[in-house]
């Protein structure tokens, strides 16, 4: 059974089209002459050939899913209709949600997906048109902008603009990231309708699980709740990006958890990270597994009220003696003695770089060698020449005799 709209006809189009709104703009009727399918298909012509509006998206548009609301362009086009090319026309969904066709009549999109659009439209179409003689197809050519909230733990909360297939990782970029406080395992979208979606955001940034970057829809909330202070928490202090309470999941083991809270790094000290259990004495953490000393990283399982210790690193090496520029320089893995001393710059009274003695900081024991293993806070003394010597012992000489003669001059012996 066919659908009846009001409708004008089709000889009348153009009488009626300068008062509807095309491409969100109010066109002036130019006259009041009926205008004949000549020039309306001469119009419909040059829409179609208006440029689309370059948008970023990550792949096509599934008709079956997408929801179309006010702001979407889409556009109609007619097959066969005085011309042997498609005539399309672009039309904007109202702030009401609705799709005026000229000529045909209203149709009500709001939240219905893109591919009940289309057969609404083609419905719409056959009372007006004869479907043996046109074809009508319906897509989507401009996505429309939705504003969204992000409330709680956030640096920057507020409302936000992007496009209706945007996700909730582009609201937190705009937000600034989380708070310290933060609890991204159980981030809540919540919809106009009442539903609220909760994510996990650990398992987003840390394993890329695109399931929990959601889509966010106009109007939605997201909130960040604060990190409650349960028995289902560690504790962690030293160098990391969020020391303090921590919130962890069942059965997780200590290296999975200090991946999710960004505490290791390609510069972090692996020997010096210590675990404490209840009342029991620190254990260092081992992650390597090649021994028998410590706790496996890999393997055990974080409990309520564990505590994990990451020192502060100290990220130089200090360089001394006879070099340009002595002082502390900063620390690369895998830099010797001769890099550092290449940094401070020897001169002409420096002395054999063989002798180059390094004390290192965590034994104080004392290596000699220009290619010797450096380690993070070890100082590194480089030697004077012999020549040096010779001529600081000779001024010290010089000074200690002319003080020996001036003190015979006054009689002191």
């Amino acid at each position: 059974m066919r659908h009846h709209f009001a409708a004008v006809t089709f000889s009348a189009f153009f009488f009626v089209l300068p008062s509807t709104i095309v491409f969100g703009q109010t066109r002036q009727p130019a006259s009041a002459s009926v205008v004949d399918e000549k020039e309306l298909a001469k119009y419909l012509q040059k829409e179609s050939e208006r440029p689309l509006p370059t948008q970023a998206i990550e792949g096509s548009i599934d008709p079956a899913t997408y929801l179309v609301g006010p702001g979407d362009v889409l556009k109609i086009n007619f097959w066969g209709l005085s011309s042997e090319e498609a005539l399309g026309l672009s039309i904007q969904i109202t702030p009401e949600g609705k799709m005026l066709i000229p000529s045909v009549g209203v149709i009500d999109v709001n939240n219905k997906t893109l591919q009940r659009v289309q057969e609404d439209v083609v419905l719409a179409c056959g009372a007006k048109y004869d479907p043996h003689k046109v074809k009508i197809t319906t897509h989507l050519t401009q996505l429309r902008l939705v504003r969204a909230h992000i409330y709680g733990e956030v640096r920057n909360p507020g409302f936000y603009t992007a496009t209706a297939i945007d996700r909730i990782a582009h609201y937190i970029s705009e937000a600034a990231g989380w708070t310290e406080w933060a609890d991204e395992q159980h981030v809540e979208v919540r919809h106009l309708d009442g539903t609220v979606d909760t994510l996990d955001l650990s398992k987003l940034y840390q394993k890329g699980e695109l399931s929990q970057n959601a889509y966010i829809r106009g109007g939605d909330v997201i909130y960040f709740p604060r990190i409650e202070l349960t028995d289902n928490l560690v504790y962690v202090d030293g160098e990391i990006p969020f020391p303090g309470p921590h919130r962890i999941t069942k059965d997780e083991t200590v290296i999975d958890f200090l991946h999710r809270i960004e505490a290791l790094n390609r510069g972090s000290d692996l020997e010096e990270f210590f675990l404490v259990r209840r009342e029991n004495p620190p254990s260092r953490l081992n992650f390597f597994g090649n021994s028998a000393e410590g706790v496996l990283a890999d393997t055990t399982r974080l409990k309520p009220g564990d505590h994990i210790f990451i020192p502060a690193r100290r990220e130089f090496v200090y360089v001394m003696g006879s070099v340009q520029k002595p002082g502390n320089f900063p620390y690369h893995v895998g830099n010797k003695a001769l890099d550092y001393i290449g940094m401070a710059g020897a001169t002409a009274e420096t002395g054999n770089l063989e002798s180059v003695k390094i004390i290192h900081r965590d034994s104080s024991e004392i290596a000699k060698g220009l290619h010797h293993e450096v380690r993070r806070g070890d100082t590194i003394i480089v030697p004077a020449s012999s020549r040096t010597k010779i001529t600081q012992l000779l001024a010290i000489s010089s000074q200690i005799a002319t003080l020996l003669i001036a003190a015979k001059a006054v009689g002191a012996f």
